[in-house]
């Protein structure tokens, strides 16, 4: 085909009835741009696409200032509306595709953050989850602390009931020792008797007297050993209290954090009847305090003269009795209470 672009274009516009047709032109794509057909060539000589059938766009080139004046025929008229709205539309179709990838970029970062913080969401309930475990063990491994702290202070209990016991025998065992001992002074002492029968008698009573001497060695030694145990075992028992009252301080401690507001609680509840308590011992102690009667002073003796033997002595206590009226008469009793030791003599 030997056409050329002045051929093709006056084909259309016979087709067209167009007689303006010096605002018009035939365009066509080449490599993604848009050409314009030049008439003076031939068609097949210009950069049209290897294609069949060939695709041209017929279109305004030319734009008149006045379409009203400059525009005579209507096809001519319709024609530049077409394109116009054709170019209205395509401009608004670009818009809304341009609009529409913004969206989309917004909608794909809305995303990426939405799952951003769903996954930072997903960790923190994972982190809580893990410390809710962590305070399950603690509570649990607290718990097995209590629980073996009251078996370590009811096992201390009974090592204390039972070294008390221990310490209650050894006091007995003393006191038997010490009794015999005490008969076997008596028995040594001599007898206020004749002189002529004490040189009789001195020589029966040798042999004996040597017999009395090794028991009292013996009984000595077997007092001294006891003694020693007695010692031992109060230095342990003693120093087995001040553990078991370190543990039960650190336990009562324990105890007053964990449960704070009970013990307030506690504490408002029994405040009137503490103070109760308090002002009935001070009337008590004040009216002891204005008994009328007198008191006796007590002296003691120790009749025990070894000085290694220890002595355990009580405290004297005494106990006033108010007067009363017996028969229309005041009678005054004064009891008096005294503890003392087997080896001790009172004289009131």
């Amino acid at each position: 085909m030997d056409w050329k672009g002045k051929d093709l274009f006056e084909l259309v516009c016979k087709h067209l009835v167009l007689k303006e047709t010096w605002f018009f032109g035939l365009q066509y794509v080449a490599n993604g741009m848009d050409t314009w057909l030049k008439l003076d060539k031939k068609v097949l000589q210009q950069d049209v696409p290897k294609e069949d059938p060939l695709k041209f766009r017929f279109l305004a080139k030319f734009y008149p200032e006045n379409v009203s004046e400059e525009l005579f025929q209507d096809i001519t008229q319709h024609l530049f509306f077409l394109q116009h709205r054709s170019n209205e539309t395509a401009e608004l179709l670009a818009e809304k595709v341009q609009i529409a990838e913004d969206e989309a970029k917004l909608l794909a970062q809305d995303a990426v953050e939405a799952r951003h913080e769903l996954q930072r969401l997903e960790l923190a309930v994972l982190k809580s989850k893990d410390e809710m475990r962590m305070m399950e063990k603690k509570m649990r491994e607290s718990d097995m602390i209590t629980m073996k702290l009251l078996q370590e202070s009811d096992r201390r209990a009974k090592e204390v009931e039972m070294l008390e016991q221990d310490l209650q025998k050894a006091r007995e065992a003393e006191r038997i020792t010490k009794q015999r001992l005490l008969e076997l002074g008596n028995i040594c002492q001599p007898s206020p008797t004749k002189g002529l029968t004490q040189d009789t008698s001195e020589n029966d009573n040798k042999i004996p007297r040597q017999d009395v001497d090794t028991e009292y060695k013996r009984l000595s030694l077997e007092i001294e050993k006891e003694r020693m145990d007695y010692l031992e075992k109060s230095k342990r028992l003693e120093n087995q209290l001040n553990e078991l009252k370190l543990e039960i301080q650190a336990l009562k401690q324990e105890d007053r954090h964990m449960t704070t507001p009970r013990l307030w609680n506690s504490s408002q509840r029994s405040k009137y009847n503490l103070h109760g308590s308090d002002t009935y011992l001070m009337q008590t102690y004040k009216k002891e305090q204005a008994s009328p009667y007198c008191i006796s002073p007590l002296g003691t003796i120790r009749s025990c003269v070894d000085p290694d033997l220890v002595t355990y002595t009580s405290p004297i206590r005494m106990v006033h009795t108010l007067p009363s009226n017996i028969n229309g008469r005041e009678n005054q009793q004064n009891t008096r209470k005294v503890e003392k030791c087997d080896l001790d003599v009172i004289y009131i």
